[in-house]
């Protein structure tokens, strides 16, 4: 029916194979090797596949992954080809165990915030320890979300979302350091039931050192809190927690090339069904000053 459809309509799409189990695939940084997509082999092709691919990088990918066009418009075909190119090029394979990451896989989008209007009261604040840190002054507002206090200060600000299925993954553009050279100065993205439960990823700027934190009842378990190394992260780059089930994997992103910085699985602290009732958060930790972060996202398949 559809390629009727899209016959009657002009359009001719190339049958193509991809095979079970294989998954969207592009140039893979020097330190991971990609698995090469194999040929759609045994399809029927209407379309001149190499005249479509001329000068495109990895061709065999594109015969192995996408529907291939024909239509009398030339533009729209020029298009239809340039976004998928534009597509692929973004892609980044991580390593053997997580594959391809890509967060523009993910449809359902639950809160996409860029801060062009003043959504602070959108953020419910958490305190982990309110006997030596304040909650910081939370402001929205021209592009940025800022937290500022002139003592130490750490809260989780959750959006009171929870992802709506177990594949999720909560992204934050850090924007602005304190740079003062104090202990803290530090970002958090995450999942937060409260201020005593959460299971975020953090930035410290003054260590250049990524690292997840488990908080279960008040207590940090003592292989739940871990450092992933230094991993210095600027304005412009972008930091993600992918949740997987049970499974935490952070992600950076720099010079639009995702990097799998580090991962490990929750299960035996926090189980599926209570996981899946916490709200995605970002947090702010620092000895006093301002940090900024210019987006939140939260996404779910």
């Amino acid at each position: 029916m559809i390629r009727r459809t899209l016959a009657a309509a002009g359009l001719v799409l190339s049958a193509v194979a991809v095979p079970a189990g294989s998954s969207a695939a592009a140039d893979a940084p020097a330190t991971a090797v990609a698995p090469v997509a194999p040929a759609a082999d045994g399809a029927t092709h209407f379309v001149d596949q190499a005249a479509k691919l001329a000068g495109f990088n990895d061709p065999q990918w594109y015969q192995a992954n996408i529907p291939f066009l024909d239509v009398p418009d030339k533009q729209i075909e020029a298009v239809y080809y340039y976004r998928w190119r534009t597509w692929k090029e973004h892609l980044r394979y991580t390593d053997p165990a997580d594959g391809w990451f890509d967060p523009a896989w993910y449809s359902c989008v639950l809160v996409d915030d860029r801060f062009t209007s003043d959504t602070a009261a959108d953020y419910h604040a958490e305190q982990p320890f309110p006997a030596s840190e304040v909650v910081p002054a939370l402001s929205a507002g021209g592009g940025r979300l800022s937290a500022s206090a002139d003592q130490k200060y750490f809260a989780l600000f959750d959006r009171a979302l929870a992802p709506s299925s177990s594949d999720a993954v909560v992204i934050i553009d850090p924007a602005q350091f304190v740079g003062t050279n104090h202990n803290e100065d530090t970002f958090f993205l995450g999942l937060a039931k409260d201020a005593d439960n959460y299971v975020t990823t953090w930035y410290n700027n003054t260590r250049t050192e990524i690292g997840a934190d488990v908080r279960v009842a008040g207590n940090f378990p003592a292989f739940s809190k871990s450092g992933y190394g230094n991993h210095p992260v600027v304005p412009g780059d972008r930091l993600a927690e992918q949740v997987h089930g049970t499974q935490l994997v952070t992600y950076l992103e720099h010079a639009g090339t995702w990097q799998r910085i580090g991962s490990f699985d929750v299960g035996s602290l926090i189980p599926a069904d209570q996981l899946a009732q916490y709200h995605v958060a970002v947090g702010f930790r620092a000895d006093g000053g301002t940090l900024q972060i210019s987006r939140f996202e939260a996404v779910s398949r």
